[in-house]
């Protein structure tokens, strides 16, 4: 299923009515009534109990509203319609519902003002159902006064909140929260997932999120963005009676300093885990003291320069470059030489630090997955923190252009992207924001690049298994005691929902 930006879903909206030749207005009609029945099959409605209130801005997400409110209207039940905004800028198409829901004598107020505001509070206080119509994806300013206003008392309220397509003060191309959000029990998509549905606060303030099909026409839209489950993965090939280790391939985990040996170990034991034949860890000879391999099937190197590193490499399938790494040691001449033997390799936490000093448009960086957080993002592209979270897409899609690497921006929703493609998974839980799960999850992607995924389904799959993974063991442990290790002993449940049926 593709993702869409407000602007692709506009386009995507027009070309169906071209296609289809029904105007704006049927279409809008449509997507009313689909969510008028995604309302009374999520929620059992009394006619004598229920108080229900349709909250309109004049855009079209409001008009989806007022849809909603007329199908109630018909079967009986108690409705309240409030207008919020600027008449004068009301849509045409919502206007024309506006006008159909006058004819029925349908109770509809306007907060023009604040001395609405008693009577909006009274009404609120009493409902049991709210649908939230305010604001649509198209939401592009800080919320601020009136609506600020609204939004608080909504939140405060004990009703059910059912939000149109995102919840009014979520910004429908990035999920981040302008100043306050309708925090809602559902939210009602349409069509298609779009970008702000699920970056940044979109977890946080959606509640159940129902995806309803009306009919939006994709074929001549031109999104390369997808959503990433089961349905775009490729799956694990079955194994061969006739085979031996090496056919798994044999990784090899660079990283690990004074303070930091765990990380490499993490690492090449998930790796594997998820399937690799071997897994070796190379460390500089200086910090082998340091290291407590409480995994006898990892194996452990040691080196001091470039000669002992290119032994290293003999038979290894893929590289992981980065885990627990620190940054007191020199590697950008070490890192330049392994990027040049063109082995899958998957660069991570510091190793990430090194490779934004060495890397030059141009090159050649196919082979190359690289696995920041915004931070690290933020770095390599000398952009801050926040205008990442503001338009992570399109950072992602300039790392993958510029370089030609694979590109996986952990997150609450992780981006994947190379140059052709985006991938968004969402699935994942905040019980995996603990040390290590990116150590973890470097492994995997390592051990499926060796095992002859390209890269951009090493990272694809990789994401998918490790997401799986730490809901799985949510679910078992709860988020708040969950360790990054924990997830290994999920990894075989993970992998076998990805084996060809028999």
């Amino acid at each position: 299923m593709k993702i869409l930006s407000t602007n692709e879903m506009k386009r995507a909206d027009a070309f169906t009515c071209q296609l289809k030749g029904i105007t704006s207005t049927e279409l809008m009609e449509e997507a009313g009534t689909r969510l008028y029945h995604c309302i009374l099959e999520e929620r059992e409605l009394s006619l004598n109990q229920d108080k229900i209130v349709v909250l309109s801005g004049v855009g079209n997400n409001g008009g989806d509203g007022l849809v909603i409110a007329r199908h109630l209207l018909k079967d009986g039940f108690d409705i309240n319609v409030i207008l919020i905004g600027n008449l004068s800028a009301m849509t045409v198409e919502t206007k024309a519902n506006l006008d159909r829901l006058i004819t029925l004598n349908a109770k509809i107020f306007y907060y023009k003002d604040e001395e609405f505001y008693s009577e909006f509070e009274r009404i609120i206080d009493k409902s049991t159902l709210i649908v939230d119509g305010i604001f649509g994806i198209g939401l592009n300013k800080e919320i601020r006064g009136v609506f600020q206003r609204i939004i608080e008392k909504v939140n405060q309220s004990t009703a059910y909140v059912a939000s149109i397509d995102i919840p009014s003060g979520l910004t429908g191309d990035n999920g981040r929260i302008a100043e306050t959000c309708i925090k809602a029990d559902l939210t009602m998509i349409v069509n298609n997932y779009k970008i702000g549905n699920l970056l940044n606060d979109a977890k946080d303030v959606q509640g159940k999120k129902i995806l309803l099909d009306i009919g939006i026409v994709e074929d001549e839209n031109k999104s390369n963005k997808y959503y990433l489950d089961s349905s775009n993965l490729l799956p694990m090939p079955k194994r061969k009676n006739n085979s031996h280790k090496y056919n798994y391939g044999s990784v090899l985990v660079l990283g690990g300093s004074e303070s930091m040996t765990g990380a490499p170990i993490m690492s090449a034991y998930s790796a594997l885990r998820t399937g690799s034949g071997l897994s070796t860890i190379g460390i500089l000879s200086k910090y082998i003291h340091r290291m407590n391999n409480i995994h006898p099937e990892i194996m452990i190197r040691t080196y001091e320069g470039e000669d002992e590193l290119l032994e290293l490499l003999v038979k290894k399938a893929a590289i992981a470059f980065g885990p627990g790494l620190g940054r007191k040691d020199s590697y950008g001449q070490l890192l330049e030489i392994l990027i040049e033997k063109k082995i899958p390799m998957v660069i991570d936490a510091d190793g990430i630090y090194y490779l934004q000093a060495i890397l030059q448009e141009g090159k050649d960086y196919s082979h190359i997955i690289i696995t920041p957080h915004a931070g690290e993002c933020s770095n390599l592209l000398k952009v801050s923190c926040d205008e990442i979270a503001n338009d992570s897409v399109t950072y992602v899609q300039e790392l993958a252009d510029r370089f030609g690497m694979t590109v996986v921006l952990k997150g609450p929703c992780t981006i994947i992207g190379n140059r052709e493609e985006i991938y968004f998974c969402e699935q994942g839980n905040p019980g995996m924001a603990t040390a290590g799960m990116g150590d973890v999850l470097t492994g995997i992607i390592t051990s499926l690049a060796g095992q002859g995924f390209s890269p951009l389904e090493s990272a694809k799959t990789g994401v998918y298994l490790h997401s799986l993974c730490g809901d799985l063991c949510a679910k078992d442990l709860g988020q708040y005691s969950m360790l990054s290790t924990d997830l290994l002993k999920y990894l075989p449940l993970a992998i076998n929902t990805l084996l060809p049926r028999e």
